[in-house]
């Protein structure tokens, strides 16, 4: 088999939270005593069913301890609006902010969990007159829902997509400009940024869902430097190689980034990091 499966149960994550978070992040925990660098992200930068996810072996090449504050589909939201969470990031020594997808942050349109953002709570008014014909009261998740309405009125999803890249690139300027010191971008996905969204279903395949080449090198002006890891060949075809999971969870870890891809982020992220520190 080219997958471990575990036994009994899952990989241990080690969680714990910090202060008076609610929020819970991977382990181990630091003390805080030591310099460290602070990775901000979502399933990636967490590293679900990846034994040394790529801020772990940052720490080994680099020296320095590295605190992970991966949340699984996490949006924006969820660091932003957590004052116990900002202040670690904000005493870090220098922060790698993973590029995350759009859909999952509260908006004019629609609400979203405070936690955990990929949670669909409730439409609002704007989108319930966008869309009369749907019952919102089917969806539990922000994917679901876009990808409905996307097949349901394609052109009327196009103009939720653009609130939400507006919205996206305030609060990525948000996060980078609350902390003094060096601030690392990172893009890890199966493919560099696309330029456009305009070709039909474009928008509603990508993966950071809604973000744009454009957006990004905007926000990266408030950034001290722009890390690009595209996953490309066997790597990013279901390499399951390596990861931890049961086998119902397969399916799932094989449409994630696998260890080979974490290595190579790992590598890419500690040549940026070593000049800045």
């Amino acid at each position: 088999m080219t997958y471990e499966i575990m036994r009994g149960g899952t990989l241990d994550y080690e969680f714990y939270r910090h202060g008076r978070s609610r929020l819970r992040f991977r382990g181990p925990a630091k003390d805080g005593t030591a310099p460290y660098v602070a990775f901000v992200g979502g399933t990636e930068t967490f590293g679900k069913f990846i034994p040394d996810p790529f801020p772990r072996l940052v720490e080994g090449l680099i020296q320095t301890d590295c605190v992970n504050l991966g949340l699984c589909n996490a949006g924006l939201d969820a660091h932003l609006s957590d004052p116990d969470v900002a202040e670690l990031i904000a005493a870090a020594r220098l922060r790698v902010f993973q590029i995350i997808g759009a859909q999952n942050m509260s908006n004019r349109f629609y609400t979203v969990h405070r936690r955990r953002n990929d949670r669909f709570v409730s439409a609002r008014t704007p989108l319930r007159l966008l869309y009369p014909e749907v019952d919102f009261a089917d969806f539990h998740f922000t994917r679901h829902m876009l990808m409905h309405l996307h097949r349901t009125g394609p052109r009327r999803v196009a103009i939720i997509r653009r609130e939400l890249q507006g919205l996206w690139e305030e609060r990525m300027r948000s996060l980078l400009r609350a902390a003094e010191g060096p601030s690392v971008l990172f893009w890890f996905a199966r493919g560099a940024p696309p330029q456009r969204m305009d070709r039909p279903g474009c928008a509603m395949t990508a993966d950071p869902m809604f973000v744009t080449r454009g957006m990004v090198d905007r926000v990266a002006r408030d950034a001290t430097a722009l890390t690009e890891v595209v996953i490309s060949g066997r790597a990013a075809a279901g390499d399951v190689a390596g990861m931890h999971c049961d086998e119902m969870d397969l399916p799932a870890a094989a449409s994630m980034l696998g260890v080979r891809a974490h290595r190579a982020a790992a590598e890419a992220l500690a040549q940026t990091i070593r000049p800045l520190m």
